[in-house]
């Protein structure tokens, strides 16, 4: 049926064209054109850009209404129609009146143009197609072309069509790429404009395939004598008969005997299915991964693209015996990653990861990327073996081992359960019991874990399966899920294990450095807490810690802890931790006949070494940022004219003093620099007005090395010094003079007079890297045009990266480049700095002219640090002469006048082992040798 097919053939049909403008280049902002043909309206809004054009297909004698309705900034709209001859026939004011319809008949010209796209292509056979059109005049005569893609259609007669809107082209290749063309020579004798080309391929006569594996499925409980089915297809332009079809597993072929098995007797017509089974079953009974390969081998058949397919069925075990224990060691026993998966990054095998970096025991555990981060708008299921609960007589505890490093409430991760193959369930709910189950209520997700190393390592977590006792059919599944932007290293998964409750069973809930202060302290409190989560009432048991590997502690609890009870206790012997530094506290309990030992063991850390460095804070969380110590009326907002988020103050007569002191920072290196931006602005006027510092005014930038406990000034901004402007000033200052040492950085500003605004952003001790590691990735352009591309990658330094190039653009790559030399200056987020020269030279598509670089040469190459460049020539030139690193950067150039005969010595001595790149340029021809250093050449 054709897509235009309401365009009756005894119908003239042509297209008008609608053009909406928009003078300040945005659209309409939210306004749009209603236009009504023959009663039927439909919008047509304009959403970006300067102009939007729309065609609308009209029939003679349609009647045409235009009607505008206005959105934000109406003043800058306005529209035109043009007729099937292009011609103008209305163009509204700017700002047009809602009120004033615009409304004509359509008059479709005697020999209207084609319509671009009234062309329809149709049951492509191997020899045959069917083509349909819409007319543009239903007593003219039609010239269609089928022609060999790519060939002139003027080199060939057409077919003449008097007054048909449909043919059938038959007698065609198999196989083959054509295009279609189609032209009118109208009643009145003129002739229409071309339309086409409309490209479509030929089938293949003869080709049969596989398009599914029906039986059989990833499932529990296979069979041993499993019936293996395939749905078969014919993907070929004729009906097909006899069609044998085959299968291996594991790579060991089936041993199908043709033809009294595996073969299809009936007819296959075109673009037809049939499902067809073997006669002999296979023993799918054992648990594991079945690699099945499934075939069609139809005699004649030239495409063996189709005929095979594989898929990985997998014979989950099915577990009856309790209590089970999942520590991978030994692989997945039975875990998956579910199908419907998306994005996927789980895996199973050994952490390597900055923070996820071991399992919680053994070797193995899942992860979200083993050595890396997680992928925006992931969704991976890891999907259990079946359970069936049917001897238990109370309901099985699920727990497992769970590292939580997410954007914390935006990537989460949850539990489902599913019973009988029905749909899936959250399991348990946050503060409904369970230990550990679920950290937070997502507005989106509901309840889950999320949080950027949420439990500071490990922890078990565990939940009542309620309702589970006697079931036999019952899938657990852990989903993980992560928005479209911004990710960390995930969630690990470990020691899964489930179990009826238990009568001795004491759980470690939370321990932690008792104590506010980040520097530290020589006597450093820790407190545990743990649950009773048996059926027994416990006491006087051992509890331990121990902190990084230092001895072990242990004492005793003597109290008494009924069931499901918890306590804390802080042990009397502390740990010291005035030295900057990480400091992994690990908590246990030690109970005679505990029978369960994978939730006996809780971890923490305590950190004294801040956040680190490089350092940056630009308060874009809204809020104020951990650690630092703030005055009490000093807040994070967005306002007062300052376009971000800043740290802020209005100070007056009754606030006299700004202070925020960083954490704790270090140890400082020797090129280290503190980076902020500040500004003095005006009350009155909301920030648009800036503040003259009274000789009273002053910002202090302060610096302790003592965490805190005592502040030396290094720095004064104020009435001598300072910019007056509403802007940002950006302030930098270097560190070397505290190499060594850990800071606190306070900033302090000491009001004189007046009603102002004092603004602080983007504070940060910028430390780079010795390069951004630059790498380009180049397409040539050809024959001089302008078709090349470079694209600039970058891995040193902190994201996101700012580019500038010699030609002014501002992007990681360019397009539609010409031959030429193109330099990037790339800035990391903090501010570090690298560059990267590109020479980007044409690739020649036609034959050459003869060279005059044709006898040139580089000797020794590989060498150690030095070769020759020789070049003869038949007559006398200026050569220009570049060497450039493998980056692109340009080490040496040279200018050589008037050679015919050159021995130009290459010293590379001084530059390290790699590749490296000399470039002769003589008049418009450019010859680039590439000479590789070694010194174990």
């Amino acid at each position: 049926m054709l897509l235009f097919s309401f365009i009756s053939v005894a119908q003239v049909g042509c297209e008008y064209q609608l053009e909406l403008y928009d003078s300040f280049g945005d659209g309409w902002n939210g306004g749009f054109l209603t236009v009504t043909i023959n009663d039927k309206p439909e919008q047509y809004p304009f959403v970006d850009g300067n102009q939007k054009n729309y065609s609308i297909l009209l029939i003679e004698g349609d009647s045409l209404f235009i009607r505008f309705t206005p959105g934000v900034f109406p003043f800058e709209n306005s529209f035109a129609l043009f007729d099937a001859e292009g011609t103008e026939i209305y163009h509204s004011d700017q700002n047009p009146d809602p009120d004033d319809v615009f409304s004509i008949r359509v008059d479709c010209p005697a020999c209207p143009n084609l319509l671009s796209n009234a062309m329809e292509i149709s049951d492509v056979r191997h020899d045959r197609v069917d083509l349909e059109w819409i007319q543009n005049d239903p007593e003219g005569t039609y010239l269609l072309w089928v022609v060999p893609d790519g060939t002139d259609p003027s080199s060939q007669d057409p077919i003449r069509l008097a007054g048909k809107a449909r043919h059938r082209v038959q007698m065609l290749d198999e196989h083959s790429e054509y295009d279609v063309y189609l032209q009118t020579i109208c009643t009145n004798g003129d002739t229409s404009n071309q339309i086409g080309p409309f490209s479509f391929q030929t089938l293949w006569a003869k080709d049969v395939g596989v398009k599914t594996l029906v039986s059989p499925v990833s499932d529990c409980g296979l069979p041993a004598d499993g019936i293996i089915s395939l749905t078969i297809k014919n993907y070929g332009g004729a009906p097909q008969t006899l069609i044998p079809f085959n299968y291996s597993i594991n790579g060991i072929p089936g041993g199908v005997m043709h033809p009294n098995d595996g073969v299809f007797t009936g007819v296959l017509s075109f673009d037809s299915t049939a499902v067809v089974s073997f006669d002999d079953g296979y023993d799918f009974s054992n648990p594991k991964t079945y690699n099945i390969k499934v075939w069609t081998e139809l005699e004649g058949d030239p495409n063996p693209d189709n005929d095979t397919l594989t898929v990985n069925v997998v014979h989950t075990p099915l577990i009856y015996e309790f209590p089970h224990l999942f520590d991978f060691e030994s692989g997945d026993q039975g875990w998956m990653l579910a199908p419907e998966s998306v994005s996927a990054s789980l895996e199973l095998g050994m952490p390597s990861n900055n923070v996820i970096n071991t399992a919680y025991s053994g070797r193995n555990a899942w992860v979200t990327n083993l050595n890396g981060n997680y992928n925006n708008r992931e969704c991976s299921m890891l999907l259990s073996p079946c359970f069936n609960f049917k001897l238990l007589d109370q309901d099985p505890v699920f727990s497992f081992a769970l590292f939580v490093v997410t954007e914390s409430t935006f990537d989460g991760v949850w539990v489902e359960t599913s019973l009988d193959g029905g749909p899936w369930e959250k399991l348990g709910a946050f503060n409904a019991g369970g230990s550990f189950w679920y950290s937070a209520i997502d507005d989106k997700y509901g309840d889950w874990w999320s949080g950027d190393n949420l439990y500071a390592g490990w922890r078990t977590v565990s939940y009542p399966m309620f309702g589970f006792a006697g079931k036999e059919d019952v899938r657990i599944r852990i989903v993980f899920k992560s928005d479209d932007a911004v990710t960390r290293e995930g969630i690990g998964i470990d020691d899964i294990y489930i179990s009826q409750p238990f009568v001795n069973n004491l759980m470690a809930k939370q321990v932690v450095a008792d104590i506010d202060d980040d520097c530290g302290d020589v006597m450093t409190p820790v407190t545990f807490t743990f649950r009773n989560d048996g059926s027994d009432t416990q006491s006087s048991f051992k509890v331990g810690y121990q902190v990084n590997d230092q001895p072990v502690v242990v004492e005793t609890y003597s109290g008494e802890l009924l069931p499901g009870a918890s306590a804390s206790y802080t042990f009397s012997q502390t740990f010291e931790s005035i030295e900057p530094g990480a400091y992994y506290i690990k908590a246990w309990t030690e109970l005679l006949n505990e029978e369960y030992l994978g939730n006996d063991t809780v971890t923490t850390l305590y950190s004294t070494a801040g956040p680190g460095i490089p350092f940056m804070e630009r308060f874009e969380s809204g809020e104020i940022p951990d650690n630092w110590e703030i005055a009490n009326d000093v807040t994070v907002e967005k306002g007062h004219n300052s376009g971000t988020y800043v740290l802020f103050d209005n100070l007056w007569e009754e606030d006299r003093e700004f202070t925020a002191v960083t954490p704790l920072l270090g140890p400082i290196a020797t090129g280290d620099t503190l980076v902020f931006k500040y500004r003095f602005v005006n009350f009155m006027g909301m920030g648009l007005n800036p503040t003259v510092l009274s000789d009273k005014d002053s910002l202090l930038i302060e610096i302790s090395t003592d965490c805190g406990m005592s502040f030396e000034p290094t720095w004064v901004i104020d009435a001598t010094n300072h910019e007056t402007r509403n802007a940002f000033r950006a302030v930098h200052y270097p560190l070397d003079e505290f190499a060594g040492q850990w800071i606190k950085v306070r900033f302090r500003v000491v009001w004189g007079g007046g009603d102002y605004y004092f603004d602080l952003d983007d504070v940060n001790i910028r430390r780079c890297p010795p390069s951004l590691n630059l790498q380009a990735t180049v397409s040539r352009p050809t024959d001089e045009m302008a078709n090349g591309s470079i694209r600039i990658g970058a891995s040193g330094g902190i994201t996101p990266y700012f580019y500038s190039w010699n030609t002014g653009a501002e992007q990681a790559s360019l397009g539609n480049l010409l031959p030429g030399f193109y330099e990037v200056v790339v800035y990391d987020q903090q501010g570090c700095r690298d560059e990267l020269s590109v020479i980007l030279e044409s690739v020649v598509a036609a034959e050459e002219p003869e060279s005059q670089l044709s006898d040139i040469r580089v000797f020794p190459n590989p060498n150690s640090g030095k070769s020759i460049l020789q070049i003869r020539l038949e007559r006398a030139y200026d050569l220009q002469l570049s060497l450039f690193d493998v980056r692109g950067r340009l080490i040496r150039q040279d200018v050589e006048h008037q050679v015919t005969d050159l021995q130009y010595p290459v010293d590379l001595t001084g530059e390290a082992d790699g590749i490296y790149f000399l470039r002769v340029m003589l008049e418009n021809e450019v010859r680039t040798m590439r000479i590789l250093k070694t010194t174990n050449y």
